[in-house]
């Protein structure tokens, strides 16, 4: 790890001096540490700025190196694409254009091309290049010149693009560019810790507070009561702002509540009572429209037909015996 290379490093100095540590220990350091691609390591330090300029450079000589090679042969036009895209993809800033001259590089490819290979080169690749070398004359353009207010919050990501590259200026080796990126790393962390401090801080001085509360007014008391009264509640709420108007709902209540118990204790009182009946003879006498009395024994009977081909037999009236009389 980059702790135990220090200590290395301070122990024997000459390897902090060495190119070979320095291009094959703290290369996988910063790899290791902060991933490409990631939030810690932007593009603008990708690489330490000798290694940016030699990449910036020989994808500007590959255009050349087009023009004089077979231009219908695939790995030519792969190739030409392939760094074409980083050209396009490159930070850039006034002191990279200066150090690899790609931006002459780009505009005498453009100019050749388009005289002598424009119907056989890929417009996409040849817009590309003009879209990147227009980004670098404004670029050029904007470079120490005082802009207002709206003009610096549009080009506000390209400022923080160019500050990231002076930092990869100060960067000639991997283990600087391990420093930088660690620096740059705790830097970010505190101002976002700060950015968060400072919104917490400005939630609790500026938001609204309860200064008073209002009282419910009657109508909210009486829908309260409701529901309670529908949950099964025995008490209600008694209300503080109107006692008299409360007292008197009191009092209706009470006086519907007596009535109601009134009239059901009348209504259970003047009902007769119901006797009960067989339900095998309240049957038979459905289906044959007479009333069993069941006061004697019967003989014989008739047979009945009822629904669904089921059929009953009824027993005929009683014979009544005559009177015994005495001698």
């Amino acid at each position: 790890s980059d702790r135990f290379l220090t200590q290395v490093e301070a122990t024997h100095p000459h390897f902090a001096d060495s190119s070979e540590t320095d291009r094959l220990v703290w290369a996988d350091c910063v790899e290791y540490r902060f991933h490409s691609g990631g939030l810690t390591r932007p593009p603008a330090l990708q690489y330490p700025w000798p290694i940016l300029v030699n990449k910036v450079k020989r994808s500007g000589d590959a255009l050349f190196e087009f023009l004089k090679s077979d231009k219908s042969s695939d790995w030519d036009v792969t190739s030409l694409a392939r760094h074409v895209r980083m050209l396009s993809e490159s930070p850039m800033n006034v002191s990279l254009l200066q150090a690899t001259g790609v931006g002459k590089s780009v505009k005498k490819f453009l100019k050749t091309c388009t005289k002598e290979t424009g119907a056989s080169l890929d417009a996409n690749t040849v817009a590309k290049l003009e879209q990147t070398l227009q980004r670098w004359k404004d670029m050029a353009a904007h470079s120490g010149v005082q802009l207002n207010s709206s003009e610096v919050e549009a080009m506000e990501e390209d400022d923080l693009v160019q500050q990231d590259l002076r930092l990869a200026e100060s960067c000639q080796s991997w283990r600087e560019l391990f420093l930088v990126l660690k620096e740059r790393e705790e830097k970010r962390r505190a101002d976002q810790g700060r950015r968060m401090r400072e919104r917490r801080n400005s939630l609790a001085t500026g938001r609204a507070k309860v200064i008073k509360v209002r009282p419910a007014k009657m109508r909210h008391d009486n829908i309260l009561e409701r529901a309670e009264k529908r949950k099964g509640t025995a008490s209600f709420r008694s209300s503080t702002t109107t006692p008299a108007f409360s007292s008197g709902n009191a009092k209706m209540k009470a006086l519907k509540k007596e009535s109601r118990i009134a009239t059901t204790l009348q209504k259970s009182s003047a009902r007769p009572a119901a006797k009960k009946k067989d339900s095998f003879g309240a049957a038979v006498a459905f289906a044959t429209n007479t009333k069993p009395t069941g006061k004697s024994k019967r003989e014989g009977g008739e047979l009945v037909a009822l629904g669904g081909g089921k059929r009953m037999k009824i027993p005929a009236k009683p014979t009544r015996k005559p009177p015994f009389h005495s001698r």
